[in-house]
């Protein structure tokens, strides 16, 4: 290699794209003959030729290189186009409200998912106690950070976990894989070995091309990204509750303008991964020269153990459930074969779904169902295991917040004068006047048709339109039932906090996630469903009469 090609090389640099990637670096100066080639997201270079073969195919990566501009030989038209899509609107940031998503290969590969593993391992060791010390001195050698790792059933989520269990190893961590699980019993585990962290490798909530990472701290709390609104700042880092528990530790705050450029203004306290997001293009030395240990932990057994005491003094009642995860589906039957209930489950397709509104394909699906065997309910748990939507003994869709009553109604009766957290109207779409789909607007129209199908979509428009008085007659709700309104987040981590600062029974709204008080906040679908069948055998009646009941007490 000449001296002048060297020279030219160690001038261009690389720019950084991605997280922990290098990528093409900007255009050498005039008179220079060693350019370098490494397309955004790769560590190794490429020939002048792939490079121009990559630009003339529209090779995603090259909307980002800083080498984008040398079209060489390219025709007029193909250089007219990469003008123009070079103009369309930048990527999205991989950190959404509530964990990480991109495409998989696409925009999140294994590299990516391990320089976000890493810049959590570094953050965890400069949080990290220290060893007790002896009679020869204080401890000074910090404590390793033990952090739990588990995916859920998409075919990518192996490669990733893979790539996330070799940064943390690397990065001297401790590892404890529970494999093939479901984001509530990834939580539960966290919480029950008093792990440091944990990473979950999840796409749920986006289509199955879609992969990502949800990540949780000391004490299963989920962290979020962006500001957390609803937590005063005052009590963001506080040591100690109202009610005398420790509060987990919290990642550090971010100065203000930092993060992710589109996120709003870092005026008061951040999410945990807003840190996250600002370290991961990072390069982290190694904190000890031994890698970490890895074991395994089978979660299931303890996991479902803890659910039974919820699952007593049933009466027999017919349920359908349908849902695309297959480790919750064989939750609920192994939990079903003791009960007096009649359980039907559903394998549903993998696909972003909206559990919510009453015109989505899988809870028509489950509403047949529900009509066809004479169930009592039928529900939809989303692809996290969390999220879920009802359906009454008619097949018609339950809004969430009358779920949230049928469930506090009971927990109030237990719990007199309990705080509740409820969510604000922001956690979902809003239901506006004018709204409505061009389907359910002609439905509600009068009509002289008759029939399953009008019924259908006027269960559909009562639906809707109960649902823009629901969320603002549910505070008055718990207020009028002897309960204590505490108002909520839009986010996980949001509402994790509250509940454990508030000490409240119950946490959820119009998300479709219902959130309880047992040995930290816990927000699963099979114990949501546990607490609406114990409220349905408890007062002996059917789904829909309750509802009535209880959203006409609520306006009162």
């Amino acid at each position: 290699m000449s001296l002048l090609t060297a020279t030219c090389r160690s001038q261009i640099g690389f720019h950084r794209q991605g997280y922990g990637m290098s990528s093409a670096g900007a255009q050498p100066e005039a008179g220079c003959t060693g350019k370098q080639y490494i397309c955004p997201g790769e560590t190794y270079p490429i020939s002048r030729a792939v490079h121009l073969s990559r630009l003339a195919s529209f090779f995603p990566a090259c909307r980002t290189c800083a080498l984008r501009t040398d079209t060489g030989s390219l025709s007029a038209g193909v250089v007219q186009q990469l003008e123009q899509t070079s103009q369309r609107t930048a990527v999205p940031s991989l950190f959404q409200r509530d964990g990480v998503r991109g495409i998989f290969l696409n925009v999140l590969t294994r590299p990516v998912a391990a320089g976000i593993a890493s810049a959590l391992a570094s953050i965890l060791w400069e949080q990290a106690p220290r060893a007790k010390g002896t009679e020869a001195g204080p401890g000074t050698r910090p404590l390793r950070p033990r952090v739990v790792i588990g995916h859920d059933e998409r075919p990518s989520s192996p490669l990733l976990v893979t790539g996330v269990a070799e940064a943390l190893r690397r990065m001297s961590c401790q590892v404890i894989d529970i494999s093939l699980s479901t984001w509530p019993c990834f939580r539960f585990t966290t919480d029950h070995l008093d792990a440091t962290a944990g990473i979950f490798i999840t796409g749920s909530g986006c289509d199955p091309a879609c992969n990502g990472l949800e990540i949780v701290t000391a004490g299963a709390v989920p962290l979020s990204y962006g500001p957390l609104s609803a937590l005063p700042a005052v009590s963001f880092r506080a040591d100690r509750l109202d009610d005398g528990q420790n509060l987990p530790p919290v990642l550090s705050r971010l100065p203000a303008g930092s993060g992710n450029a589109a996120a709003a203004p870092a005026a008061g306290p951040q999410g945990g991964l807003n840190r996250i997001e600002q370290l991961a293009g990072q390069t982290f030395s190694r904190p000890s020269r031994n890698a970490g240990p890895q074991e395994s932990f089978l979660a299931a057994v303890p996991y479902e153990a803890g659910l039974w005491k919820h699952f007593h003094a049933l009466r027999p009642l017919r349920v359908v459930c349908g849902s695309p995860v297959r480790l919750v589906r064989q939750t609920l039957a192994r939990l079903f074969e003791k009960l007096p209930c009649e359980l039907q489950l559903l394998e549903l397709p993998v696909r972003k779904r909206n559990v919510h509104d009453a015109r989505d394909a899988d809870l028509l699906r489950v509403g047949a169902a529900v009509r066809q065997r004479s169930g009592s309910l039928g529900l939809v748990i989303d692809d996290d295991g969390a999220r879920c939507g009802f359906l009454d003994e008619n097949g018609h869709h339950v809004p969430a917040a009358d779920v949230m009553r049928v469930i506090i109604h009971r927990l109030l009766v237990d719990h007199p004068g309990a705080a509740v957290v409820v969510e604000p109207e922001a956690a979902v779409k809003p239901l506006l006047p004018g709204s409505l789909s061009r389907e359910t607007a002609e439905a509600a129209r009068p009509a002289p048709a008759t029939g399953a199908g009008a019924t259908t979509k006027a269960g559909a428009v009562a639906d809707e339109l109960s649902a823009r008085s629901d969320d603002q007659s549910l505070r008055r709700f718990v207020e009028f039932a002897g309960g204590i309104t505490v108002a909520g987040g839009t986010s996980q981590e949001e509402m994790d906090r509250l509940m454990r600062r508030s000490s409240a029974v119950a946490g959820g709204g119009s998300s479709g996630r219902v959130w309880f008080r047992e040995g930290f906040p816990v927000c699963d679908a099979v114990l949501t469903l546990a607490r609406v069948l114990g409220t349905l055998s408890r007062d002996d009646m059917e789904f829909s009469r309750l509802v009535r009941q209880l959203r006409q007490t609520g306006r009162r």
